[in-house]
């Protein structure tokens, strides 16, 4: 009988230690999710401040040469330019 009172007392000890080590890691991995939101607002922050590098009148408009496509200019049963026909994998 007092052995297993003493299980019970020991018990609840070998839980708690192993409840610590949990404890502990998770604790680290608070501080490392906090750091890496810290770095990521400092580039949002960034990002925010620098001018807009896209701004609509930025860039010189782009011209695309219109290509001339025909039935005829594609072999029959192919689904892409240059003859292969697409299989997915």
């Amino acid at each position: 009988m007092s052995r297993l009172l003493l299980a019970f007392l020991i018990l609840p000890l070998t839980a708690s230690a192993a409840d610590e080590g949990r404890l502990s890691f998770l604790e680290q991995e608070v501080r490392n999710l906090q750091r890496q939101v810290q770095i990521l607002s400092r580039q949002v922050d960034e990002l925010r401040t620098q001018p807009d590098r896209l701004a609509p009148g930025s860039f010189p408009p782009v011209r695309a040469e219109p290509v001339a496509a025909s039935a005829e200019s594609l072999p029959a049963g192919s689904t892409r330019p240059g003859g292969g026909s697409f299989v997915p994998a």
